[in-house]
């Protein structure tokens, strides 16, 4: 599947540079001194690419594009700090504005190519950014658990006065590493503005409380059993592996995380491991 995303963007790239040449009409350069992409290269990506760098200038041109193109952007409200299974450290919004889950079901009906994707991953279902995960060889006790509750509780206070987090771009990434620090291709794709002013459905709002009712003071002795479970170390983030995905990267990092970050490295010296501030995102789709 990755390899398939990966030659129908190439394959819409090249034809778009074809058409520009034959034309006389310059290539689309709209993403041109939009800073750094999120591969730590620090190399902007945009225009046509040549043979030898093609790989890392695909842009989501086709069947994909247009659908994401057409959406407008929408702004997420930060809700809590999570710990996830196998003890991942998260960030959590409320939920989904309709307009997004609009996208994400379009993707799914429309996609000729995606239709042998399994179904899509309940991480995505809850929108929320990965923030650490533990150390190889590491596993939270029980005792452990208890004070990243009381962090979580005590830190989610100061998102009530975070701002919204506008998304107002997706990007297809290409990447050769789960947590995003390695990639291959990033093609940015701009969301429609100004910004909705949707909030979340009631289902929706449901949904992701139904999953934060998980890691519940009263149920925190049974959470513990997954919060525990191996799987996600830092190695399963940080190894190669390819694949595409649909997702948010934050332009910044919000005081509250840092404060987070800090509380947490104070309780639990030596026990996380945290992703680079470039490759924080919310996904939104998984495309492989």
């Amino acid at each position: 599947m990755y390899r398939q995303v990966k030659e129908e963007l190439e394959k819409d790239d090249v034809q778009g540079c074809k058409n520009a040449v034959g034309t006389g009409v310059a290539p689309d350069k709209s993403n041109a001194g939009a800073g750094p992409n999120h591969d730590g290269t620090g190399t902007a990506q945009h225009g046509c690419a040549s043979e030898e760098t093609k790989t890392s200038a695909t842009s989501p041109k086709g069947r994909l594009q247009p659908i994401i193109a057409a959406t407008q952007a929408v702004r997420l409200t930060f809700s809590q700090f999570f710990v996830s299974w196998s003890g991942v450290l998260t960030v959590v919004f409320t939920g989904l504005p309709p307009e997004l889950l609009q996208m994400k079901a379009q993707i799914d009906q429309e996609l000729p190519y995606l239709q042998t994707l399994k179904p899509e991953n309940p991480g995505s279902k809850w929108p929320k950014v990965s923030l650490a995960a533990l150390r190889d060889g590491k596993r939270l006790s029980f005792e452990q658990l208890l004070k990243l509750k009381r962090i979580c509780r005590d830190s989610s206070k100061a998102l009530a006065n975070e701002r919204q987090l506008l998304v107002d771009k997706l990007s297809v990434v290409l990447f050769a590493s789960c947590s995003l620090e390695e990639t291959l291709s990033i093609s940015n794709v701009p969301l429609l503005l100004p910004s909705s002013d949707s909030t979340p459905t009631d289902v929706e709002l449901r949904n992701v409380e139904k999953v934060m009712d998980e890691f519940a003071l009263d149920r925190l002795e049974q959470y513990w059993f997954y919060a525990s479970k191996d799987g996600n170390s830092i190695s399963h983030y940080r190894n190669p592996k390819l694949g595409a995905t649909l997702v948010h990267f934050l332009q910044d990092f919000p005081q509250p995380l840092r404060a987070f970050r800090a509380a947490v490295d104070a309780e639990l010296p030596d026990m996380y491991d945290w992703f680079r501030e470039s490759a924080l995102h919310v996904t939104i789709r998984a495309l492989s």
